[in-house]
């Protein structure tokens, strides 16, 4: 049995900012109340593979971890696969630019129930919906705001130019995976990244 999910989003944003969002590893702990941490074990500038904590939607002192592989497949689309509870997920997010600025968003989710697991079907059916609007309302301003600076032609690692006649955006916004992360990010300090 599939349980298959969509949902549709309009937003004010290019299309480069949603996806530096969705491959930006360093804010799910600190802005997703339900992630608890998200190691990278391998990434490069088309796939990663992460194995993320997160907290247990109805006992939330209880958590639980799982291996995500995400795969940017092209400039419209990204796949991730996943396996909460032992249950094979798929997840396919995609984007398309409109003419006023906006970006659409397409979220299909499906998830392989079988054998005991389609007990769960009615509980996903539900959490599925909550979660996902949580999740895009915890990341609405974080897309907001990063589309602002890029306007006023912030860079990462050297913020704003300095002289104010310097910050109007001439350029395209470039998008480029891996998504740097500063030095010593908690991402990386995945136990079997390390020489031990």
């Amino acid at each position: 049995m599939i349980l298959h999910k969509k949902f549709k989003y309009d937003v004010l944003v290019s299309k480069e900012v949603i996806w530096w969002n969705y491959w930006d590893h360093e804010h799910l702990d600190v802005v997703h109340s339900g992630y608890k941490s998200a190691d990278i074990i391998y990434e490069n500038e088309k796939v990663y593979l992460g194995y993320f904590t997160v907290k247990a939607p109805f006992v939330p002192f209880l958590s639980f971890s799982f291996p995500i592989f995400g795969v940017y497949e092209n400039e419209n689309t990204y796949v991730v696969h996943s396996f909460q509870y032992g249950i094979p997920s798929k997840f396919t997010f995609t984007t398309k630019e409109k003419e006023n600025g906006q970006t659409e968003i397409e979220m299909d989710y499906k998830f392989h129930l079988k054998g005991l697991n389609i007990f769960y079907y009615p509980i996903l059916n539900f959490f599925i919906k909550k979660w996902n609007h949580k999740v895009w309302k915890e990341d609405l301003p974080l897309k907001n705001r990063r589309q602002m600076v890029l306007d006023l032609g912030f860079k990462d690692f050297h913020g704003l130019p300095d002289q104010i006649k310097d910050r109007i955006r001439k350029d395209k916004i470039k998008f480029k995976l891996p998504i740097p992360r500063p030095r010593k990010s908690p991402r990386d300090k995945y136990i079997l990244n390390k020489n031990i």
